[in-house]
């Protein structure tokens, strides 16, 4: 394992691609972690999935945050670890990736003694592959084995956690119109103070306040994150930690984070909100465009 780290870390020193080192880093941290020195391969593993999200890549992220959580499971750092297979368990991923990564959530359960929540794990696993993975069938098959001895007293543990649950997941609060003022606010978190609304999203909520032609964006204190001085006509929610915004109302659509940093130019006649790191555009035709900025569809198609 040694000679595969100092591998990695020379291929690193010439890595400049956020792809690459995602996987280089990764990899190094599941050296490092079965070699016992968890420290360093935690911070592999969250640099590793800096870069991996930076790649915009679904697959690559998901890898990435499986390999990071099992090395926080072996911290018995839980919790965040669960948060992660739970994140990385998409059901757009292919089936063999996704019963790995439920086999791995599985494990984390067993070492927190939640036997029915593992169970569901494990069955969901083999569900996904039909008996088209034999290794795998097989460390299931004995994970089952042992849940059943562990549990022949009947203490099977809390109740299975939902993924909502487990990602900490509450409903954002509505926005809702009051009647004697007739502005809008934010049931239970935002008293009615705004002349346009939009829902919450990524927890956060683009509002227009009756004095200003201009969105501002707040999170769900209601505190002002982005304010009416950046001059934005138009504004569509966030998505992948990104939102089109555009001081024109008749165009010129371009992307920003959460800092109001300008992350994706072009001045496109429409956009659509960001998926896993793409996103519909249209300038004449429409096409598709990643986070970057980069054109993956030529914008020539007549329907989105």
């Amino acid at each position: 394992m040694l000679v595969v780290i100092d591998r990695l870390t020379d291929k690193l020193e010439y890595a400049e691609r956020d792809a690459v080192r995602a996987q280089l880093l990764s990899l190094r941290a599941v050296a490092e972690r079965l070699i016992g020195d968890l420290d360093a391969a935690l911070e592999d593993g969250r640099q590793a999935l800096g870069h991996a999200e930076a790649t915009g890549e679904l697959r690559r992220i998901a890898i990435v945050q499986a390999r990071l959580a099992h090395v926080l499971q072996w911290r018995g750092e839980y919790a965040e670890a669960d948060k992660l297979y739970a994140e990385a368990g998409s059901p757009e991923l292919p089936s063999r990736l996704r019963a790995e990564i439920h086999e791995l959530a599985g494990r984390s359960a067993f070492d927190q003694g939640r036997f029915l929540e593992a169970m569901n794990h494990f069955e969901t696993a083999l569900d996904l592959r039909k008996g088209a993975d034999p290794e795998l069938v097989e460390r299931i098959e004995l994970a089952l084995d042992t849940i059943t001895r562990r549990t022949k007293g009947g203490d099977w543990g809390p109740y299975p956690r939902t993924r909502d649950e487990i990602l900490g997941l509450t409903e954002s609060p509505r926005p809702l119109r009051d009647e004697r003022s007739g502005l809008w606010g934010y049931v239970g978190a935002v008293p009615p103070r705004y002349a346009q609304a939009q829902p919450f999203a990524d927890g956060l909520a683009w509002v227009r306040r009756p004095e200003s032609p201009s969105w501002e964006l707040i999170d769900l204190a209601g505190e002002v994150v982005i304010d009416a001085s950046s001059g934005y006509r138009a504004a569509e929610r966030f998505a992948d930690g990104l939102a089109w915004v555009s001081r024109d109302e008749a165009g010129g659509w371009y992307a920003i984070d959460r800092q109001n940093r300008l992350i994706v130019p072009g001045g496109f006649d429409d956009a659509k909100p960001f998926h896993h790191g793409l996103a519909l555009i249209r300038r004449g035709g429409w096409g598709v465009i990643d986070r970057h900025g980069r054109v993956v569809v030529q914008p020539r198609f007549r329907g989105s």
